[in-house]
């Protein structure tokens, strides 16, 4: 028999147009997604803590607009996942941001797509680093000439791939 899937779905697009710096080089920060696209059986905590309701395996994309704001000197960030608090081993993904030129911010964009088994009631979060204070996760605002959409700092989708 075919299966009615519409019942199991389990998946989230979330964003965030908020800018998000590091204080530190020596911490790592929770990324942030204030803003719910779609949002079906992942609950969300603290704007960061993603919980799942049923033990699969969920496909977690992310992209992340990095600036560094430093003249002429390129920095790097860092981006993975953390599962109940805990690191995930080899989900670290890293970018060079070139620096700012002619007065410019240097930018880059990070996109990673990571599948993990995530258990009935665990959290899964991005957390993200940098080797500078001057770069920071930045939404660049809607423009014209030509009329585009604002670009949010960070955007999240997550699915369960599994039955």
């Amino acid at each position: 028999p075919k299966r009615d899937w519409s019942s199991d779905v389990c998946s989230s697009d979330l964003y965030d147009t908020t800018n998000q710096t590091a204080t530190s080089i020596t911490e790592s920060y929770a990324v942030s997604f204030s803003n719910v696209q779609f949002n079906e059986d992942i609950s969300r905590s603290n704007n960061s803590r993603f919980y799942v309701s049923h033990t699969f395996i969920y496909s977690i994309t992310f992209s992340i607009q990095f600036i560094n704001t430093d003249n002429n000197v390129v920095h790097d960030a860092y981006a993975w996942l953390a599962v109940d608090g805990t690191n995930i081993n080899n989900t670290n993904t890293y970018v060079s941001i070139p620096g700012a030129h002619s007065g410019v911010d240097g930018s880059a964009v990070m996109t990673v797509n990571l599948f993990n088994l995530i258990n009935s009631g665990s959290y899964f979060e991005i957390r993200w680093a940098t080797n500078s204070t001057n770069v920071s996760i930045q939404t660049i605002s809607a423009a014209s000439s030509p009329t585009r959409p604002a670009s949010p700092g960070v955007i999240l989708t997550a699915f369960r791939i599994n039955n």
